[in-house]
């Protein structure tokens, strides 16, 4: 549609003489208006209540120059698609800075002074979305304008373009243009990056799409590219202004309503037609009105088809643009902050597209951009001491925020976006990346900013356990992927434990973000999928950790290979290497069959070591995997309670979830009570101990089975209150929960707090949380605790592991007394 009205005016171009004569009429008149912009006195707006003001822009005028803005955006897209001087491109683009500066102005004011800090214009629209009804009519039309549009388009793709080629040159002359010499080394190879044919290719490809491709090749010069943007471009903030209207423009697109195809029209454009509309109603004429409302509603509905259209084209080769201009802005951080505030709201934007696989490709092509070039240069330059000072702390800690924010959103995606993010994840292909980083980034995403679950809203819990869900998801899409970076753990020196123990406190803290579903009222369904994701990886990296030979299972319940798979092979082969016979007179064959034997002695008693690693190493898993059934036992529990039902039952309200949703919960436990049977071996517990829990598993699994068929009796007769009152009366939650706990309560955890109702998010990882002086059980030295609370809730379950490891040290310790007084006897 676009490409068909840039064919439509190229064949209505006039003359060249002609066309010379109005591109220099227009450019007068945009140099005009550029004038007048800067002498024109601002509006200003007042609050009733208050005595206090905020200065406004040109555009918020009551004079007549505000209505000349929205010709003034056409007539500098067309000077920027028709002329080739240098100087001419540059009115156009000082008219487009102007239109930025005066629309950030708007914005800022319609947020109140109290948002607008000095030396921080970002901070203005940062966190709120701008609400459309604060904004003028002349704004909105200019918002929803696509010729503005393209204008900025264009402005930003040759604003990056210039700070680059600023940036390469002052790297090259040894000049620091940031402060700081991580943030000089971040931006360096930022510059680099988007000097490249990547960074080339994106800003080619915005300029193509909103129409202007010819600029490329007429500004592809550093001394043409300078001609062009200097004036108000010089100063390298053209990138800050330009992000700051972008956060308004995604954010107004962001609100617009979704159809295009209302016979009614949309409100999103109404304002622009304001006036026609006004003219129209005045006429007087008989019919007018209706006509002109009707050829009003389909001049809307075409301008939002033209600009589905545009966007269409614009947001994939615009998202990657704002990846790289938070990679080259330099400081004060506001710039940075600006660049990655307008990504997050274009991300934003996607939320609202209607073509689902079209906006999971276009977070998908942002994998690569932001996991591995933004996501390293952020941290670097966060880690820098000035950004952590007192005058520019506020500004790092908004850019932690924003960070956390871009990569929750960047788990909204199909089944092909979650194998992708996997893949990225699980490679280590990268020098500036590595697995490790990227599943603390995530996992410090997740619990950024959250409180006590007490604290929190139910809103602001449902909110944080999406993108919990989309990564757990993530993690458990793909097996291969995840049962590939497990063993290559293993190959590492020292098996990796380091890694292990990130992606253990990752899954970890999003098991955490089920908890906090857990006493929020309908959100039964999304706890257990979550849930459900977290238990498919434990068994998947419980396979690969106890036979990396195995084939990659779905995780999800099946039975797998005994964990002493490994071992009972190499000992059947070592066997069967032993009981062959040597004949008499083969002795050249018996010497060379000892050193087969020795190499298969060796070849097994590797395997076992490896084995018996393995387990080791799986024991944090198995438990993780009964903190799943604790909290799907936990959330059973909430339902089917006394006062629950009882309330339900008298208010005549129906319970959470249907009779189904609710028996596929039983099924759901049966399966992870069957999981943990079978996995909970791994540990090597005493026989008596696990004699203990298996009778434990199997009370379990009768009493679900139990449930099951009498369900089935009913022949779907069973309502999900009665289902959840005969839970209840047989004890089913309790016994699901004590089972669970005990199983937890004999592995003790080093990464993790041991309580499992723990719900803290408190430090950036779980790590952390448990990390440095934090509580630590007394006697077996190895649980840790987050805090007092959580060991003292948890020692019910923890002091049979402490007491049964205090047994062998106590008949250890009389046995050395009793041999030393036989030695004593003796001797006298």
């Amino acid at each position: 549609m676009l490409e068909q009205q840039q064919q439509q005016q190229q064949q209505q171009q006039p003359e060249p003489g002609l066309a010379s004569a109005w591109i220099k009429l227009a450019v007068s008149q945009l140099q005009l208006v550029n004038s007048l912009a800067v002498l024109w006195p601002a509006g200003s707006s007042s609050s009733s209540s208050t005595t206090t003001s905020s200065s406004k822009s040109w555009l918020s005028s009551s004079k007549q120059l505000p209505i000349v803005a929205l010709p003034a955006v056409r007539l500098a897209v067309a000077v920027l698609a028709s002329s080739s001087d240098q100087w001419e491109i540059n009115r156009a683009l000082t008219t487009a800075m102007q239109l930025c500066t005066a629309i950030y102005a708007e914005a800022s004011s319609s947020l109140g002074p109290a948002m607008v800090t000095d030396g921080a214009p970002a901070a203005a629209v940062r966190h709120v979305l701008v609400d459309r009804s604060s904004l003028t009519p002349l704004v909105l039309q200019l918002l929803s304008s696509i010729d503005m549009l393209r204008l900025l388009a264009a402005a930003h793709a040759l604003c990056l373009q210039q700070l680059a080629w600023q940036l390469r040159t002052s790297i090259s002359h040894g000049t620091n243009a940031i402060a700081g010499d991580s943030q000089s080394q971040a931006a360096a190879a930022a510059a680099t990056w988007v000097g490249g044919s990547a960074g080339s290719s994106a800003t080619a490809q915005l300029l193509q799409a909103a129409g202007f491709p010819q600029l490329q090749q007429l500004l592809a010069s550093p001394a043409a590219l300078a001609a062009a943007m200097d004036g108000p471009f010089s100063n390298g903030h053209g990138i800050r202004w330009v992000s700051g209207v972008l956060q308004v423009v995604w954010g107004s697109i962001a609100r617009m309503p979704v159809s295009t195809q209302d016979s009614s029209g949309s409100s999103s454009s109404s304002s622009s037609n304001s006036s026609s509309s006004s003219s129209a109603a005045s006429s007087g004429m008989p019919g007018c009105k209706g006509s002109c409302n009707s050829a009003q509603q389909q001049q809307q509905q075409q301008q939002q088809q033209q600009m589905q259209y545009l966007l269409g084209g614009l947001l994939q080769p615009w998202a990657l643009v704002t990846v790289q201009s938070v990679l080259l802005a330099g400081w004060p951080a506001t710039q940075q902050l600006s660049s990655l505030y307008a990504l997050i709201h274009l991300l934003g934007v996607l939320s609202k597209e209607e073509d689902v696989h079209a906006a999971a490709s276009i977070r998908q092509s942002l994998l690569q951009p932001v996991l591995l070039q933004l996501l390293p240069h952020l941290q670097q330059v966060m880690a820098d001491p000035a950004s952590r000072t007192s005058e520019a702390g506020s500004v790092g800690s908004w850019l932690e925020e924003g960070l956390a924010k871009l990569l929750l959103l960047l788990t909204d995606g199909d089944d092909a976006f979650f194998t992708a993010l996997l893949s990225m994840i699980c490679s280590s292909s990268s020098s500036s990346s590595s697995p490790g980083m990227l599943l603390c980034a995530f996992e410090a995403a997740l619990r950024h900013g959250r409180g006590p679950k007490e604290s929190e809203e139910r809103s602001s819990r449902c909110e944080a356990a999406i993108p919990a869900g989309g990564i757990a998801s993530a993690m458990a899409q793909t097996p291969s992927r995840l049962q590939q970076l497990v063993r290559s753990c293993r190959q590492q020196p020292g098996g990796g434990q380091q890694l292990l123990d990130q992606l253990f406190a990752l899954e970890v803290t999003c098991l955490k973000h089920a908890w906090c579903l857990l006493s929020v009222f309908g959100t039964f369904e999304s706890l257990q999928i979550l849930a459900d994701c977290v238990r498919g990886v434990c068994c998947m990296v419980i396979d690969a950790l106890i036979d990396p030979f195995q084939p990659a299972l779905d995780g999800r319940g099946s039975s797998s290979s005994s964990s002493n798979s490994t071992a009972s092979s190499a000992s059947s082969s070592l066997a069967a290497a032993g009981s062959q016979e040597q004949q008499p007179g083969t002795t050249t064959e018996a010497h060379q069959a000892e050193p087969q034997a020795s190499a298969a002695s060796a070849s097994a008693a590797a395997a076992s070591a490896s084995a018996a690693a393995g387990s080791a190493a799986a024991a944090q898993w198995v438990a993780l995997l009964s903190r799943c059934l604790f909290v799907a036992a936990s959330a059973l529990k909430a339902a089917c309670g006394a006062q629950a039902l009882a309330s339900a039952a008298s208010e005549g309200a129906t319970v959470q979830g249907t009779t189904c949703s609710w028996l596929n919960a039983v099924k759901w436990c049966k399966d992870s009570v069957h999981a943990l049977a079978h996995y909970m071996n791994v540990k090597g517990m005493p026989a008596d101990m696990l004699l203990q829990l298996r009778e434990q598993a199997a009370a379990a699994a009768a009493l679900l089975g139990e449930m099951l068929d009498k369900s089935a009796a009913a022949a779907g007769s069973s309502t999900a209150l009665q289902l959840l009152a005969d839970m209840q009366e047989a004890g089913l939650p309790q016994q699901l929960r004590a089972f669970a706990q005990a199983v937890a309560g004999r592995i003790p955890l080093s990464s993790a707090c041991n309580n499992p109702g723990c719900v803290s998010l408190a430090q950036r990882s779980e790590l952390l949380l448990v990390g440095g002086k934090s509580c630590v059980c007394g006697r077996c030295r190895a649980a840790r605790y987050c805090c007092k609370a959580c060991q003292v809730e948890h020692w019910k379950w923890h002091k049979a592991l402490c007491r049964s490891k205090a047994k062998p040290t106590a008949a250890a310790a009389a046995a050395v007394a009793a041999a030393a007084a036989d030695g004593t006897a003796a001797a006298t």
